[in-house]
């Protein structure tokens, strides 16, 4: 009996030991990411303390080195190197993060992770291969919006969240199905998405000269459903149009604001502030690293999301940034508002 309690207590001081190295470890690369970080954003001080004050909150991008996928067309399993990341949307409790294949070699997919730990959950395939450059989810109607090719107009598709939980795509290779498309006539191209209130605004991205966006009011849940049960178009209603800055990539509505993302290239990228009324009009500049794309106001936060860990891209970057930050976004419009303090 003694022999025994002997082996009980030695094996549970192993077990307490791993527990604890693990533990240990997870802590280390959790400081070597952020230590890493903090170099990488010393260029940017109001983005770094905004990182800082959010307590250095960020989601790592899956499958930037590799993402290993079961091809449609023929059930091989294969590895892409080229997936680059584009879209950015956040569940109560999930964080999906869509990519695409810059060699157009492989499906686009979306990347769902964990929203409390990061971890990834599962990986949906898309259909064929859009940009799929703006993601929203809509708590309301539980669907997750996603840009899509249009034929000379916008488009956007829908997931339910219950099809996304059932999703066995990553292990079948059988694309998820689409549960609507919407076209978007007043737009030439959905480049983002994003959501205000009970609308949908997307926009066109533009190198030169002005953007378009427009907010769109889209239908009831059961107003949709009943046009997919007759096989009938989904109508939006546009209830404004605007034009743009150039080399919008990502917006959100923050407040009477709309916040947009301006980036092309290995240069300096910009986050500017707009007049909701006016969106024409840049408000206020603020520096950020290269390569910024979708951006989405989480509560107090601002999560941003970055494609310079793309292989495309790494080697044109500086600096390199494989993850979505969170930022607090009373220090990075610090300037705006003490503006506006003065002022009134």
């Amino acid at each position: 009996m003694t022999q025994w309690v002997a082996i009980m207590v030695l094996v549970l001081l192993v077990i307490g030991l791993l527990v604890c190295y693990v533990l240990t470890f997870k802590h280390w690369k959790r400081q070597r990411i952020h230590q890493d970080i903090e170099k990488k954003l010393k260029r940017y001080p109001t983005v770094q303390a905004a990182w800082e004050k959010a307590e250095m909150k960020q989601y790592n991008i899956p499958g930037l080195a590799e993402t290993k996928m079961i091809v449609p067309e023929d059930g091989e399993t294969t590895l892409c190197q080229w997936m680059t990341p584009q879209g950015l949307a956040f569940s109560q409790e999930l964080v999906f993060i869509s990519v695409y294949c810059y060699d157009h070699q492989h499906h686009s997919v979306i990347h769902v992770l964990d929203r409390e730990t990061g971890q990834p959950v599962k990986l949906l395939i898309l259909p064929k291969r859009p940009h799929v450059g703006g993601l929203v989810y809509d708590p309301e109607r539980e669907l997750l919006w996603l840009t899509i090719t249009g034929a000379g107009t916008g488009r956007i598709a829908a997931l339910r969240l219950i099809d996304i939980l059932a999703d066995s795509s990553e292990s079948t290779g059988q694309p998820i199905n689409y549960w609507l498309t919407v076209d978007l006539s007043e737009i030439s191209q959905a480049s983002y998405l994003t959501q205000v209130d009970d609308q949908l605004v997307s926009g066109t991205f533009t190198l030169k000269g002005e953007g378009q966006l427009a907010f769109f009011s889209l239908p009831t849940m059961e107003a949709m459903k009943t046009a997919i049960r007759r096989k009938d178009n989904i109508q939006t209603i546009v209830t404004a149009s605007h034009k743009t800055p150039n080399k919008i990539q990502g917006i959100a509505s923050y407040g009477q604001y709309l916040l947009a993302s301006r980036s092309f290239g290995p240069y300096t990228s910009e986050l500017v502030v707009l007049d909701r009324q006016s969106p024409q009009r840049i408000l206020q500049r603020i520096k950020f690293p290269p390569y910024l794309e979708q951006i989405v106001v989480v509560g107090n936060q601002l999560a941003v999301l970055f494609e310079s860990g793309a292989a495309v891209y790494r080697e044109k970057a500086h600096p390199v940034l494989p993850h979505v930050l969170l930022l607090d976004l009373e220090t990075l419009l610090h300037k705006k508002r003490r503006k506006n303090s003065r002022t009134a």
